[in-house]
């Protein structure tokens, strides 16, 4: 799934879920390092298509290694190594493509 911001950036999207009423998308830009949440109104969503694993979590559909392996609160927060680890499993899965960057700006 792709989404596309205002300033025109495609972000690969990874999680949606509803928080009062209002639907947001996690994101991974490159090189950030962490997911990034848009507020589905505010974006243009480019492929709808959900190519990866999902499951069910709180109020969201998620990748599934974000619950699975514990790495939503440490992508939220920047953790290099759950951005690294996440990164090297969409690679592994094809759910990313494969020159996405693994290092942090």
């Amino acid at each position: 799934m792709k989404i596309k911001t205002r300033n025109g950036n495609l972000i690969d999207v990874f999680a949606f879920y509803a928080i009062d009423g209002e639907k947001y998308f996690y994101g991974l830009p490159p090189r950030h390092g962490a997911l990034l949440a848009f507020r589905a109104d505010l974006v243009t969503i480019i492929d709808p298509n959900i190519s990866w694993k999902s499951i069910y979590f709180s109020n969201g559909i998620f990748h599934h290694s974000l619950i699975d392996n514990e790495l939503l609160d440490g992508l939220i927060e920047r953790d290099e190594g759950n951005y690294r680890n996440f990164v090297a499993i969409l690679k592994a899965e094809g759910s990313i493509r494969q020159d996405f960057p693994e290092d942090l700006d």
